[in-house]
């Protein structure tokens, strides 16, 4: 059985999300990987997904 990760990267550089997003899931095959552009949508995101196992804040 492979461990799931559920990770938010939060970045106003969307080159930066998609890059980090990118190791992340070579890494970790079947990551779900949420990308947001700031503070605020992570923040309301992290609320509403108590599931999340990592957020990653710019």
């Amino acid at each position: 059985m492979t461990a799931t990760y559920k990770l938010l990267i939060a970045d106003d550089h969307p080159l930066v999300r998609d890059a980090m997003a990118r190791v992340i899931r070579e890494a970790y095959a079947g990551a779900e990987v949420i990308e947001v552009e700031d503070f605020a949508a992570a923040f309301a995101h992290a609320q509403q997904d108590p599931d999340l196992d990592l957020i990653v804040l710019d």
